[in-house]
């Protein structure tokens, strides 16, 4: 063998590691036992989980070497995401659906995206049995998110029904750990009455303040700062935004704006701004009718932390796509709702 086919032969060997998967690969036999399979940290690449607040893991089935899953962070944008590959030999028994869960879980982050072809079939499942679920994409390829929310939804399905449309939302973002209070007008002594004992189940302060205004916080602090802030008569839109847990970008914008043209901002981003790609989920113009993703009104029609709070909210939806309570977004959002293995 001449120094060139060595070279290759080298090469060849090397890129077969962890080759990928065929795409209609079925599972050989019965699900991989979750003891069975263990994660050993290791040294990635620059390009594998090496960079600072990456990860890179071994995966071994039964004492054997069956792939590697490593997490890459982007320091720029404060994101991270996972790739995985899968020996051969290991493909169809379900290991990637334990090692995708396992190293979402030891990672530091609260979420964790992941990108890969719509022909990956075997990994789309994989990753869609470990919790991630998939968001609209800028790209041909298919965007999933996994998330450590906690969401009760038992608490939101025992929401009194007669609030407004515009409020569900924002419960959405407070039982997810979205934003830490919220402030919306009831005017029904029913609504009031029945509210105020949901807080009191579900163990959040109710204080009602002037004009019908509802306050409801994780503590009885934030919620009379949220008050005393909202009857202030000097500008208060950033300090009240802020409290409210909008981004802070979007604070300053509408502080800019100021209170009295809050309305007339919300019309020309939802009429003369260019909101496309993945940035249709940080479009407000659902709010008031109950299918929005967010609360607050973004900054710009690329803000990306109202496209991340968006996204979680959107993640929340999809884990529950078949409750009745969230019929209203699935049904808005129904074309981006797919790879539900």
């Amino acid at each position: 063998m001449n120094k060139s086919n060595k070279d290759k032969g080298h090469q060849s060997k090397k890129k077969c590691r962890y080759p990928a998967p065929k795409p209609t690969r079925k599972r050989i036999g019965d699900r991989v036992n979750e003891d069975d399979i263990v994660l050993k940290i290791g040294t990635g690449s620059l390009k594998s989980g090496g960079m600072p607040g990456g990860f890179f893991w071994h995966i071994y089935y039964k004492d054997e070497k069956a792939g590697k899953i490593y997490i890459n962070y982007d320091i720029s944008s404060n994101r991270a995401e996972i790739q995985i590959f899968i020996n051969q030999k290991s493909q169809g028994k379900g290991i990637g659906r334990v090692a995708y869960k396992r190293a979402c879980e030891l990672s530091q982050y609260s979420e964790i995206y992941a990108t890969m072809r719509k022909s990956n079939t075997a990994f789309l499942k994989a990753a869609f049995a470990a919790g991630f679920r998939a968001i609209p994409s800028d790209s041909n390829q298919v965007q999933m998110l996994w998330s450590k929310l906690s969401f009760s939804i038992e608490a939101f399905e025992r929401l009194p029904e007669k609030l407004p449309r515009s409020s569900y939302v924002d419960f959405l973002l407070l039982l997810g750990n979205l934003k830490p209070a919220l402030r919306i007008k009831i005017s029904q002594n029913e609504n009031i009455v029945d509210l105020s004992h949901w807080c009191e189940t579900n163990d959040f302060y109710f204080l009602l303040g002037k004009d019908d205004y509802a306050f409801i916080a994780k503590n009885k602090t934030i919620a009379n700062n949220i008050e005393i802030i909202d009857i202030s008569t000097s500008p208060h839109e950033y300090e009240l935004g802020k409290m409210l847990g909008y981004p802070d970008c979007c604070c300053k914008k509408i502080a800019k704006i100021c209170e009295e043209n809050i309305d007339k901002y919300e019309d020309v981003f939802i009429n003369e701004f260019n909101v496309k790609n993945s940035y249709v989920l940080i479009n407000p113009k659902g709010y008031k009718e109950g299918y929005a993703l967010i609360s607050h009104i973004p900054c710009s029609p690329t803000c990306e932390y109202s496209l991340r709070i968006a996204q979680k909210s959107f993640y929340i939806i999809s884990r529950y796509n078949d409750r009745e309570s969230f019929k209203i977004w699935v049904n808005a959002w129904k074309e981006y709702f797919f790879l539900d293995y």
